[in-house]
């Protein structure tokens, strides 16, 4: 008598949908990348890189300006919701 052999399922993505789906992604980088290099505008890349430089470098007094200084010490104060008795 001839075993029949057990029947496998697999489940999940076919195999070939894996890569078609990274070289798909890799392909959409790719020219968003062409794209974003197609047109540079040398003043506001300059205007950028001053504001970045700024915002992120420590000052004379050694405290942090622009940004890092909005941050504060990182805590945050909630609004106080008052609850109301009326239904």
């Amino acid at each position: 008598m001839v075993r029949k052999r057990p029947v496998v399922v697999k489940t999940g993505l076919a195999e070939w949908l894996g890569t078609y789906g990274d070289v798909v992604t890799l392909l959409l980088c790719f020219f968003v990348l062409l794209y974003s290099m197609s047109s540079v505008d040398a003043a506001k890349f300059q205007s950028i890189a001053i504001s970045m430089s700024d915002a992120l470098s420590p000052s004379e007094s050694g405290a942090a300006d622009g940004i890092l200084e909005a941050l504060g010490n990182g805590i945050v104060q909630m609004p106080i919701s008052v609850a109301t008795s009326e239904q």
